[in-house]
């Protein structure tokens, strides 16, 4: 591997001052085996010193700046975290608090405080890694990947001498696997199987933990949903729900049943997924995890929405109103106010509809979300043509199929597009056209092989 990264990218990365993307790379390129980049990260971040120790070269930088440490937090999540990352160690109970004083400076300063830091081991890093992975599984897919990347690289540098060669395989593999359903999440489905494809053979040569086995079959389940193998993710979510059940983990049944209650909606079995759902939303522990429980809350909302069942979709979203103000990431937020339009919509409150509308447009387009603000504007035009709004929804038509045509949809969903702005073009455009179409678009941003048919809705 000679494509090296250059020294000053090197020390911005520890620094936390190289652009995302720039940093995304870097991080990857050495995650990918680079002796050399690896030694030069590791005189610079303490935690990473091991690498370039390995490499038997003197540091090529200085040292970067050092952190104390916050005082350790009392973290009743994070205890049964890194219990759960450790399920074969003894060392799991003293790790806690080490773990929640690195996990502070994460929150407090970011990777910057962390790479500072010249109290933190290999091991301490990579837990308070891990677990701001699981905190960030919800947020922004770019800042999961990057922090997913850094806690392969603490992995990469513990020393199998001092902890195990067995229980450091165990964290090899469970770190890459966090990787792999962070590539998930981020849409890069070919980096994600081959992240998870390393975590199994890592996985080979640890422990065998349950744990460790149960979170790969999980991981592995969302993947093969994401890629519409069904058949294969349902399997693996419920390998994966009886290992935990054997260990009476709760917590994780409640959250692979989410899964397979999200998937079963993409499998379009809408009432088994809301069964599964609600099935899940009361196993899950809320204060370990409150934006799992959102997440359910969430999807059992869009299912009956769905169905048609909009006096109850409307009735969940009021309870649970402050779930989403305190727990709702920016992204989530917008689709409840898309939701709230779209169910506002149905029961013929069209000026409601509109302002919902209107304010999850305007935030899909500040978030740089280009497939979901057309969709969005599709739904938006269906109801100012009922309005009588005819040409603002002409419009918002020929807006949305000038993005889903640079999007490069499919040849099937392009001509459904081009059939809706000609219908316009013609003025007999109608809401029975329209809103076909902007179903089969939400079906298929999440099935590719979907197919149109005119009588969807």
């Amino acid at each position: 591997m000679t494509d090296h990264r250059t020294p000053d990218e090197l020390e911005g990365l520890a620094r936390g001052s190289l652009p995302g993307e720039q940093a995304r790379t870097a991080l990857d390129h050495v995650v990918r085996g680079c002796a050399d980049c690896g030694a030069i990260l590791g005189a610079v971040v303490p935690f990473l010193a091991p690498l370039q120790a390995r490499q038997g070269k003197p540091p090529p930088l200085e040292r970067g700046r050092r952190a104390a440490a916050p005082a350790p937090a009392d973290d009743r999540a994070l205890a049964v975290f890194v219990e759960h990352a450790l399920p074969e160690s003894s060392s799991a109970a003293q790790e806690v608090g080490r773990a929640a004083a690195a996990l502070a400076a994460l929150h407090q300063g970011g990777i910057a405080a962390l790479a500072a830091s010249s109290a933190l081991s290999p091991l301490t890093a990579c837990l308070a890694l891990l677990r701001q992975a699981r905190e960030l599984r919800h947020g922004e897919p770019g800042a999961l990947v990057e922090t997913a990347l850094w806690a392969t690289l603490a992995a990469r540098a513990l020393e199998p001498g001092r902890y195990g060669a067995e229980l450091v395989a165990d964290l090899q593999a469970r770190t890459r696997a966090e990787l792999g359903n962070a590539y998930r999440v981020a849409d890069d489905l070919p980096a994600a199987e081959k992240a998870l494809a390393e975590a199994s053979a890592l996985a080979r040569r640890g422990t065998g933990a349950p744990a460790l086995r149960a979170l790969l079959l999980e991981f592995k389940g969302s993947l093969c949903g994401v890629l519409r193998r069904f058949t294969e993710a349902f399997g693996m979510f419920d390998a994966a729900r009886a290992l935990y059940a054997e260990r009476g983990e709760r917590h994780q049944v409640g959250r692979v049943l989410v899964s397979k209650g999200l998937y079963t909606s993409y499998a379009n079995d809408l009432e088994r997924a809301v069964h599964l759902l609600h099935e899940g939303l009361a196993m899950v522990d809320e204060e370990r995890d409150p934006q799992l429980a959102l997440a359910a809350v969430h999807n059992i909302t869009r299912t009956l929405a769905e169905l048609g069942q909009l006096a109850e979709a409307r009735a969940l979203l009021h309870r649970n109103r402050e779930r989403y103000e305190r727990h709702g990431e920016p992204r989530v937020l917008l689709k409840r106010a898309w939701i709230e339009g779209s169910i506002a919509a149905g029961l013929g409150e069209l000026e409601e509809a509109e302002r919902c509308l209107l304010e999850a447009r305007r935030g899909f387009k500040l978030a740089g979300a280009p497939y979901d603000f057309a969709l969005v504007s599709l739904d938006l035009a269906a109801v100012w043509l009922r309005q009588g709004k005819t040409l603002l929804a002409r419009q918002l038509v020929e807006d949305a199929a000038a993005i889903f045509k640079h999007l490069g949809i499919t040849r099937e969903a392009l001509a459904a597009v081009l059939v809706l702005q000609r219908a316009f073009e013609l003025e007999v455009a109608s809401v029975a056209l329209l809103e076909p179409v902007a179903s089969y678009l939400r079906r298929l941003a999440r099935d590719p092989t979907a197919r149109f048919e005119q009588a969807e809705r």
